[in-house]
């Protein structure tokens, strides 16, 4: 079951002289992290949304050329049978790749909301453009 941030508590064991390496105890889970450990998995989460997104224009873009130069892609010849293994390709990589563009984003959501209840529950001052 997963928890909800209302059931999660965040208490600042050691303070440092850069908020974002101050250690930080949550409660609910077994894990300690700093403020800088989230901002790292917003950071990757991001970096993975921008390049799925890229790969999912150039597929989109892909299967449309298919489309449009190939009608009838399901044909067996040769050429055509080249044509079918590209637009699968791309509607394979998209199928897969769509939903975990949604998983991304919605975990820096979250990310984010933890950031904000550890600066409200311990009072560290995190500034926005700190990694």
């Amino acid at each position: 079951m997963k928890k909800t941030q209302e059931q999660i508590v965040y208490k600042l064991i050691k303070k440092k002289t850069n908020p974002y390496d101050s250690v930080v105890e949550v409660t609910g889970v077994v894990r300690e992290i700093t403020p800088r450990d989230v901002l790292r998995e917003i950071s990757d989460c991001e970096k993975y949304v921008r390049e799925i997104e890229a790969n999912v224009k150039i597929k989109d873009a892909s299967m449309k050329n298919i489309q449009t130069s190939n009608p009838i892609v399901l044909r067996m010849g040769k050429e055509d049978l080249c044509a079918c293994y590209l637009y699968y390709e791309a509607m394979a990589f998209n199928e897969e790749a769509k939903p975990k563009l949604e998983q991304f984003k919605e975990q820096i959501k979250t990310a984010k909301g933890f950031l904000e209840e550890i600066k409200k529950q311990t009072g560290l001052i995190l500034e926005s453009n700190e990694k």
